[in-house]
């Protein structure tokens, strides 16, 4: 099954300290004029009579003492661990042209790299333009939290960095995003003749028994789905934008943006999240536009003229 990660160094989670059972918080009582110089008109005679009597040790305070001060055997002690919370992605939301399914669990691999792992699926409505392959197209942001800014690709996957929108207070482009593929298999066109370099997920990773490409011809429908698995052991966040589109004719059905941060060390996940929307974002727009120019795809102004 192809998976695609983030690879940092992994760190190990510190374990907190036990402060051990019997451990009962003690209060001193005041002494009255202190008390109502401290509470004021609410410290009338009475209340003060009440809270001397609370200094007489009731039968069951005395029961408890003399529990916490007898030995207990360590095999008679059990404890209750903690509950995990599960950080997941799992929703369902739609759009005019169709509905979104959201998949995406919790999982941590045999590197220590966090993060969520599942599907996106998107099913077209009956009203929706009929297209004989849709597929889904996504961009993608990685943030560094630890060195700040942008993750700094390198090796054979270094030219996503040369493919990066940058941001636009007028249009609302945000910074950081470009197309989710693998650079290290796909090449700049060099001819005239030369075939599009696609930008769609499942080009890169099929992940065949998992998700499919998509189409629809009236009221015969197949959903189109990608597997996904952004993971890491540092401290990253992730921020995506997914689109249904129509290859025959480049018709988008509708998008979902989402996201979450994993920090290290402990591979916490937070601020998972997940919006559908009718139409592409400015920033996916630019992302797209910023992958075409770089492999000089057809209609870019740098797409080979012979």
């Amino acid at each position: 099954m192809e998976r695609k990660r983030i690879s940092q160094t992994a760190t190990h989670k510190k374990q907190g300290s036990d402060p051990g059972p019997c451990r009962v918080p003690q209060s001193p009582l005041l002494p009255p004029h202190q008390l109502q110089k401290a509470l004021g008109n609410r410290a009338t005679g009475e209340f003060i009579q009440t809270r001397l009597e609370e200094r007489r040790p009731s039968r069951s305070l005395a029961i408890r003492d003399h529990l916490c001060a007898s030995p207990i055997p360590a095999q008679s002690i059990s404890r209750v661990a903690a509950p995990l919370i599960q950080r997941d992605i799992v929703k369902t939301d739609s759009v005019r042209d169709g509905t979104f399914d959201l998949n995406l669990v919790e999982e941590t691999d045999a590197e220590g790299r966090t993060g969520l792992a599942g599907t996106i699926k998107f099913t077209p409505s009956a009203t929706a333009p009929d297209a004989s392959v849709i597929k889904l197209l996504q961009v993608v942001r990685t943030e560094d939290l630890d060195a700040g800014g942008e993750y700094v690709w390198t090796g054979a996957e270094a030219d996503r960095g040369s493919m990066q929108t940058t941001a636009n207070d007028k249009t609302g482009v945000q910074p950081g995003y470009f197309v989710d593929h693998s650079a290290a298999v796909a090449n700049p066109r060099t001819t005239k003749k030369s075939a599009n370099v696609s930008p769609y997920y499942r080009t890169y990773w099929p992940n065949s028994t998992h998700s499919q490409d998509g189409s629809k011809s009236g009221t015969t429908v197949t959903d189109a789905s990608l597997w996904d698995h952004p993971a890491t052991a540092g401290s990253i966040r992730f921020s995506f934008e997914t689109a249904a589109k129509s290859v025959n004719s480049g018709y988008i059905y509708g998008t979902v943006r989402w996201g979450y941060t994993v920090t290290n060390p402990g591979g916490k996940i937070s601020g998972e999240a997940a919006t559908v929307h009718r139409g592409p974002s400015a920033t996916f727009g630019a992302a797209v536009h910023e992958f075409n120019e770089f492999y000089k795809n057809r209609g870019a102004s740098t797409a080979p003229t012979k």
